[in-house]
């Protein structure tokens, strides 16, 4: 969620767990203009959302698996002028949290750089 931009956006996926075993998973986007939002225009929050094959989502799900980072020890810059991420995953009881500003720190740069390829796919699709 940027913290100084105008627009904000979060998706989040939900597959078939949640929706039914005969379901496709779906991505969801909530998209906030916080001009609009402090002018009071109906159209400041816009959720929106898009059907996905499984096959894509495990894909995305095979390339996250792979990727290792330390969860410790991680060096990183702190800053109000950037864009802050955070990346929930959750199966079943399990589940991971990580959060980080702008790039992220440089131990992490495999999973950013998955990020925001997925962000950007995300974005295709949805829009």
């Amino acid at each position: 969620m940027p913290s100084r931009r105008a627009i904000s956006e979060a998706w989040v996926v939900v597959g078939p767990t949640i929706r039914g075993q005969d379901s496709h998973p779906i991505v969801r986007e909530v998209r906030v203009d916080r001009v609009a939002l402090a002018q009071g225009s109906p159209d400041a929050i816009l959720v929106r959302d898009s059907e996905l094959t499984s096959d894509v989502v495990e894909a995305w799900m095979n390339e996250l698996r792979a990727i290792r980072i330390p969860i410790g020890g991680v060096e990183e810059h702190m800053g109000l002028d950037g864009t802050s991420h955070t990346l929930y995953v959750e199966a079943g009881m399990a589940t991971a949290s990580l959060r980080w500003w702008n790039d992220g720190p440089e131990a992490w740069s495999e999973l950013t750089a998955w990020a925001r390829s997925t962000m950007a796919e995300l974005r295709a699709r949805v829009g």
